[in-house]
């Protein structure tokens, strides 16, 4: 019977009794609200500064990625110069050398000439040469 007296000693609320529990609720998200925007403001920064730094990232091991393979490749010629035949190949490429009894041809760039117009002149040195190996072109 406790409960009944409890039930019976309520008054009935008023109007205004009853529209002030919408209005607490609307005053209580009118308070939280500028907080869970600067949260989630704060999140969204965070979010793109992680990003910005994971692409950062890619992008870094991309470009040391690439460095080690230009690496790799100056280690190879550095090795291959080392050797005989890199010496050789840059006294030939890099400063002309050639070995005894060797014609170096110099290209000179120009206009292109067609096959017919070529001269077809033989080094008198070359023919020489030529006749010494060949007896039967002395003969003639």
């Amino acid at each position: 019977m406790n409960s009944k007296s409890r039930e019976e000693n309520q008054k009935p609320a008023t109007p205004r009794e009853r529209n002030l529990g919408p209005i607490i609720v609307l005053l209580v998200v009118m308070a939280i609200a500028p907080l869970g925007f600067r949260l989630y403001g704060e999140y969204l920064g965070k979010r793109l500064t992680y990003m910005e730094k994971v692409a950062e990232r890619k992008r870094l091991t991309q470009e040391i990625q690439k460095i080690e393979e230009q690496n790799q490749q100056l280690k190879e010629r550095e090795a291959f110069l080392k050797t005989r035949q890199g010496v050789e190949s840059v006294a030939r490429d890099k400063l002309g050398l050639t070995r005894p009894g060797e014609i170096t041809f110099i290209v000179v760039p120009g206009e292109r000439t067609s096959p017919d117009e070529v001269p077809t002149v033989i080094p008198e040195e070359i023919l020489r040469e030529s006749q010494e190996i060949d007896p039967e072109k002395t003969d003639q």
